[in-house]
């Protein structure tokens, strides 16, 4: 909601439409990346790069990154897909080898470079923002939700000791119970794409709350 309300303003400001300049937003928000630079990146801006209407960044934003990692739109990069738990590869950014762009810049070079042995026919994977992302920050900035993420049960266990109140912590909490959503997304035909996100989003949910209450209980 901060977000949106920013973009409202800067909208108002520059006398632009609200509408187009959110989607706008959206749009580079959802194909931005995080990249890992060998060198020469002192700052990263990535989960506010969209935001600064106008406003001077907070000063620790960049804590939360490493100093070689940078945000970058690169094209057909979404060709590859995401995986929270076990990505097999990473994007990086690999230092110029001197040579120069028709402007006189340095040029430097992307890769995507294995992170461990990748068989032969095994799909390439890597992951997308910061690379602990819950399941609410993807479908935040990009829109999807995983199949599995094993960080939803670790943003289960910060929120909760830090008494945050916007999660739920009882499935009681709910309107439905995960069997009667993992009966809903299996047993409709022609459902929406939009209501089969919700519905794989609420799932993820409460399967990582039941995964947490387990640990709980456990001790573990």
């Amino acid at each position: 909601m901060d977000r949106k309300r920013r973009v409202e303003a800067l909208a108002e400001r520059e006398g632009v439409d609200a509408e187009e300049l959110k989607f706008a937003t959206w749009l580079v928000e959802s194909r931005s990346m995080n990249v890992l630079a060998e060198e020469g990146f002192d700052e990263a801006e990535c989960d506010d790069a969209n935001e600064d209407e106008g406003e001077e960044a907070d000063a620790d934003a960049d804590a939360d990154f490493l100093p070689s990692t940078r945000c970058l739109l690169v094209p057909l990069l979404d060709m590859v897909n995401h995986s929270s738990d076990e990505p097999n590869a990473e994007l990086q950014v690999l230092s110029s080898d001197g040579a120069d762009d028709n402007n006189g810049d340095s040029t430097d070079y992307l890769a995507i470079v294995a992170t461990r042995p990748v068989s032969v026919g095994e799909e390439i994977t890597i992951s997308y923002g910061t690379g602990a992302d819950s399941s609410i920050e993807l479908l935040l900035h990009y829109g999807f939700i995983p199949f599995s993420n094993q960080y939803d049960v670790e943003m289960y266990d910060f929120s909760y000791e830090e008494e945050e109140e916007d999660l739920i912590y009882d499935e009681e909490g709910f309107e439905t119970s995960l069997a009667e959503d993992e009966k809903m997304l299996m047993g409709e035909l022609g459902i929406s794409e939009r209501d089969t996100t919700i519905l794989n989003f609420r799932i993820q949910m409460k399967r990582a709350l039941k995964e947490w209450k387990e640990t709980q209980e456990s001790g573990v």
